[in-house]
């Protein structure tokens, strides 16, 4: 009797990628930086943000944050920045 077996390999990571939810923190652009279609170098740029940029974190995934800008007076946008170009704000109200 012979036996055919067959394995199926993944090509796929063994960790997938997981996406961490935020209580809509605030942050700032400590740098120009784009915002990206997707959290990619290689994604479409959606628009520039200016240093100093306020931004509101939705998610996380890896080194990307998936953030919300106010582009002019309502108009919002959603887009994903590298991490490291964004700080939380500090409230100037709070001194040490």
């Amino acid at each position: 009797m012979h036996r055919n077996l067959h394995t199926r390999v993944s090509m796929k990571p063994s960790t997938p990628t997981r996406a961490i939810a935020f209580d809509l923190v605030p942050l700032t652009a400590t740098r120009d930086v784009n915002l990206r279609a997707t959290p990619s170098i290689s994604a479409d740029v959606i628009t520039g943000l200016k240093q100093g940029s306020e931004v509101t974190i939705l998610e996380r995934q890896g080194n990307w944050d998936h953030v919300e800008v106010v582009i002019s007076g309502s108009e919002e946008r959603q887009g994903w920045a590298y991490g490291s170009y964004l700080t939380p704000q500090t409230d100037p109200a709070v001194k040490p």
